[in-house]
């Protein structure tokens, strides 16, 4: 199973619990991993990205704006391939990903042409790797947006950057006429530090500028392209019961200092108790540590003793997310050629 091998899960309390008497709902935070967007065929283990967005290397420009916005773009460009090889070198799907040396300019007409197959096989044969991954467009668009809050007492405007970024990608395969996939990643940055157009402006005139919102656009950009490609983690929320019985809430400090083990023993224990309560909460609790550990299944027959003795929007919706993770964990398996014996 894919859960014994990549799952790890960080934990951390969340400020507040819901309490109905003494029976109270807490929360704690895991990280849970889920799987790319796009399914890589099992022989792609090492990628090489390149930069292949621009028509030429053309250094003339009519004013100052025009190559401010053309440095701009070709900065976030570089620093969104960079940090994209990181996020790929570190993802356990991928054995290698290298970043291409150089950017490839077209002709004007080849604008929305891919990659020959035979540069495609050329770059692959000569990297050694099984795929290219290809920026292909990128565009920024500036626009300032007005923002309106209510403090409770009264209404305050300011205003603020935003830049809509569009980037267009194509995965290529070698001895293949055909791209792989072929995907435009639309983003939105809000930039409170820029507050005009002409702040703007002035900002990326500056190397110091150029350098400081080409990272912010790429620190945006580069980390869901990653996502599209391999599995990720993200945070997520997860509820667990106790009440103020002296074993629920040792058990409960056991969790939220993230001794899970400690806290299943006594929940473990609990799941039979005469009270109803106290057996389906534990029950519940008993399916949360199952998914901490990275037993899907398990945890779904813990969460269906849970629903035959707690039957509350808590426990049903919870009995769903696990049902929705275990189809995940089964594409996540695919994702990782991991098959089930």
């Amino acid at each position: 199973m894919i859960d014994k091998i990549f799952f790890w899960f960080v934990f951390a309390i969340v400020s507040g619990a819901s309490m109905v008497g003494c029976k109270v709902v807490g929360t704690v935070q895991i990280e849970v991993i889920k799987p790319a967007g796009t399914i890589l065929p099992d022989q792609v283990n090492n990628l090489i990205v390149l930069n292949n967005y621009r028509i030429s290397a053309n250094d003339s420009f009519s004013n100052s704006i025009q190559k401010a916005h053309y440095l701009l773009d070709t900065l976030t460009s570089n620093k969104i391939m960079d940090q994209l090889v990181y996020f790929l070198n570190e993802s356990p799907r991928i054995d290698t990903c290298l970043n291409y040396p150089a950017v490839i300019y077209r002709q004007a007409k080849d604008r929305w042409k891919p990659i020959a197959p035979a540069d495609i096989n050329r770059i692959t044969e000569m990297y050694q790797v099984d795929a290219v991954l290809s920026l292909e467009g990128l565009g920024i668009i500036d626009s300032l947006v007005r923002i309106t809050q209510f403090d409770g007492y009264s209404y305050s405007s300011y205003n603020l950057l935003a830049l809509f970024v569009s980037s267009v990608w194509r995965i290529y395969l070698p001895e293949s006429e055909t791209n792989l996939d072929k995907w435009v990643q639309r983003d939105t940055l809000f930039v409170s530090e820029i507050i005009s157009l002409n702040d703007f402006r002035e900002t990326i005139k500056t190397q110091d500028g150029l350098d400081w919102l080409s990272y912010k656009i790429a620190s945006q950009v580069a980390p869901k392209v990653s996502d599209k490609l391999v599995p990720y983690w993200i945070p997520v929320q997860r509820d667990f019961f106790y009440n103020q019985q002296t074993e629920m809430q040792v058990a409960a400090n056991y969790a939220y200092r993230d001794e899970w083990l400690k806290a299943a023993a006594i929940w473990q224990k609990l799941s039979t108790d005469d009270d109803s309560w106290i057996s389906g909460a534990s029950c519940h609790n008993m399916a949360l540590a199952c998914e901490v550990a990275g037993k899907l299944e398990l945890a779904l027959i813990w969460e269906k003793k849970a629903l035959e003795k707690l039957s509350n929007y808590t426990t049903q919706n919870y009995y769903r997310l696990l049902e929705y993770r275990i189809k995940e964990a089964e594409l996540l398996n695919k994702q990782f050629g991991v098959t089930k014996d």
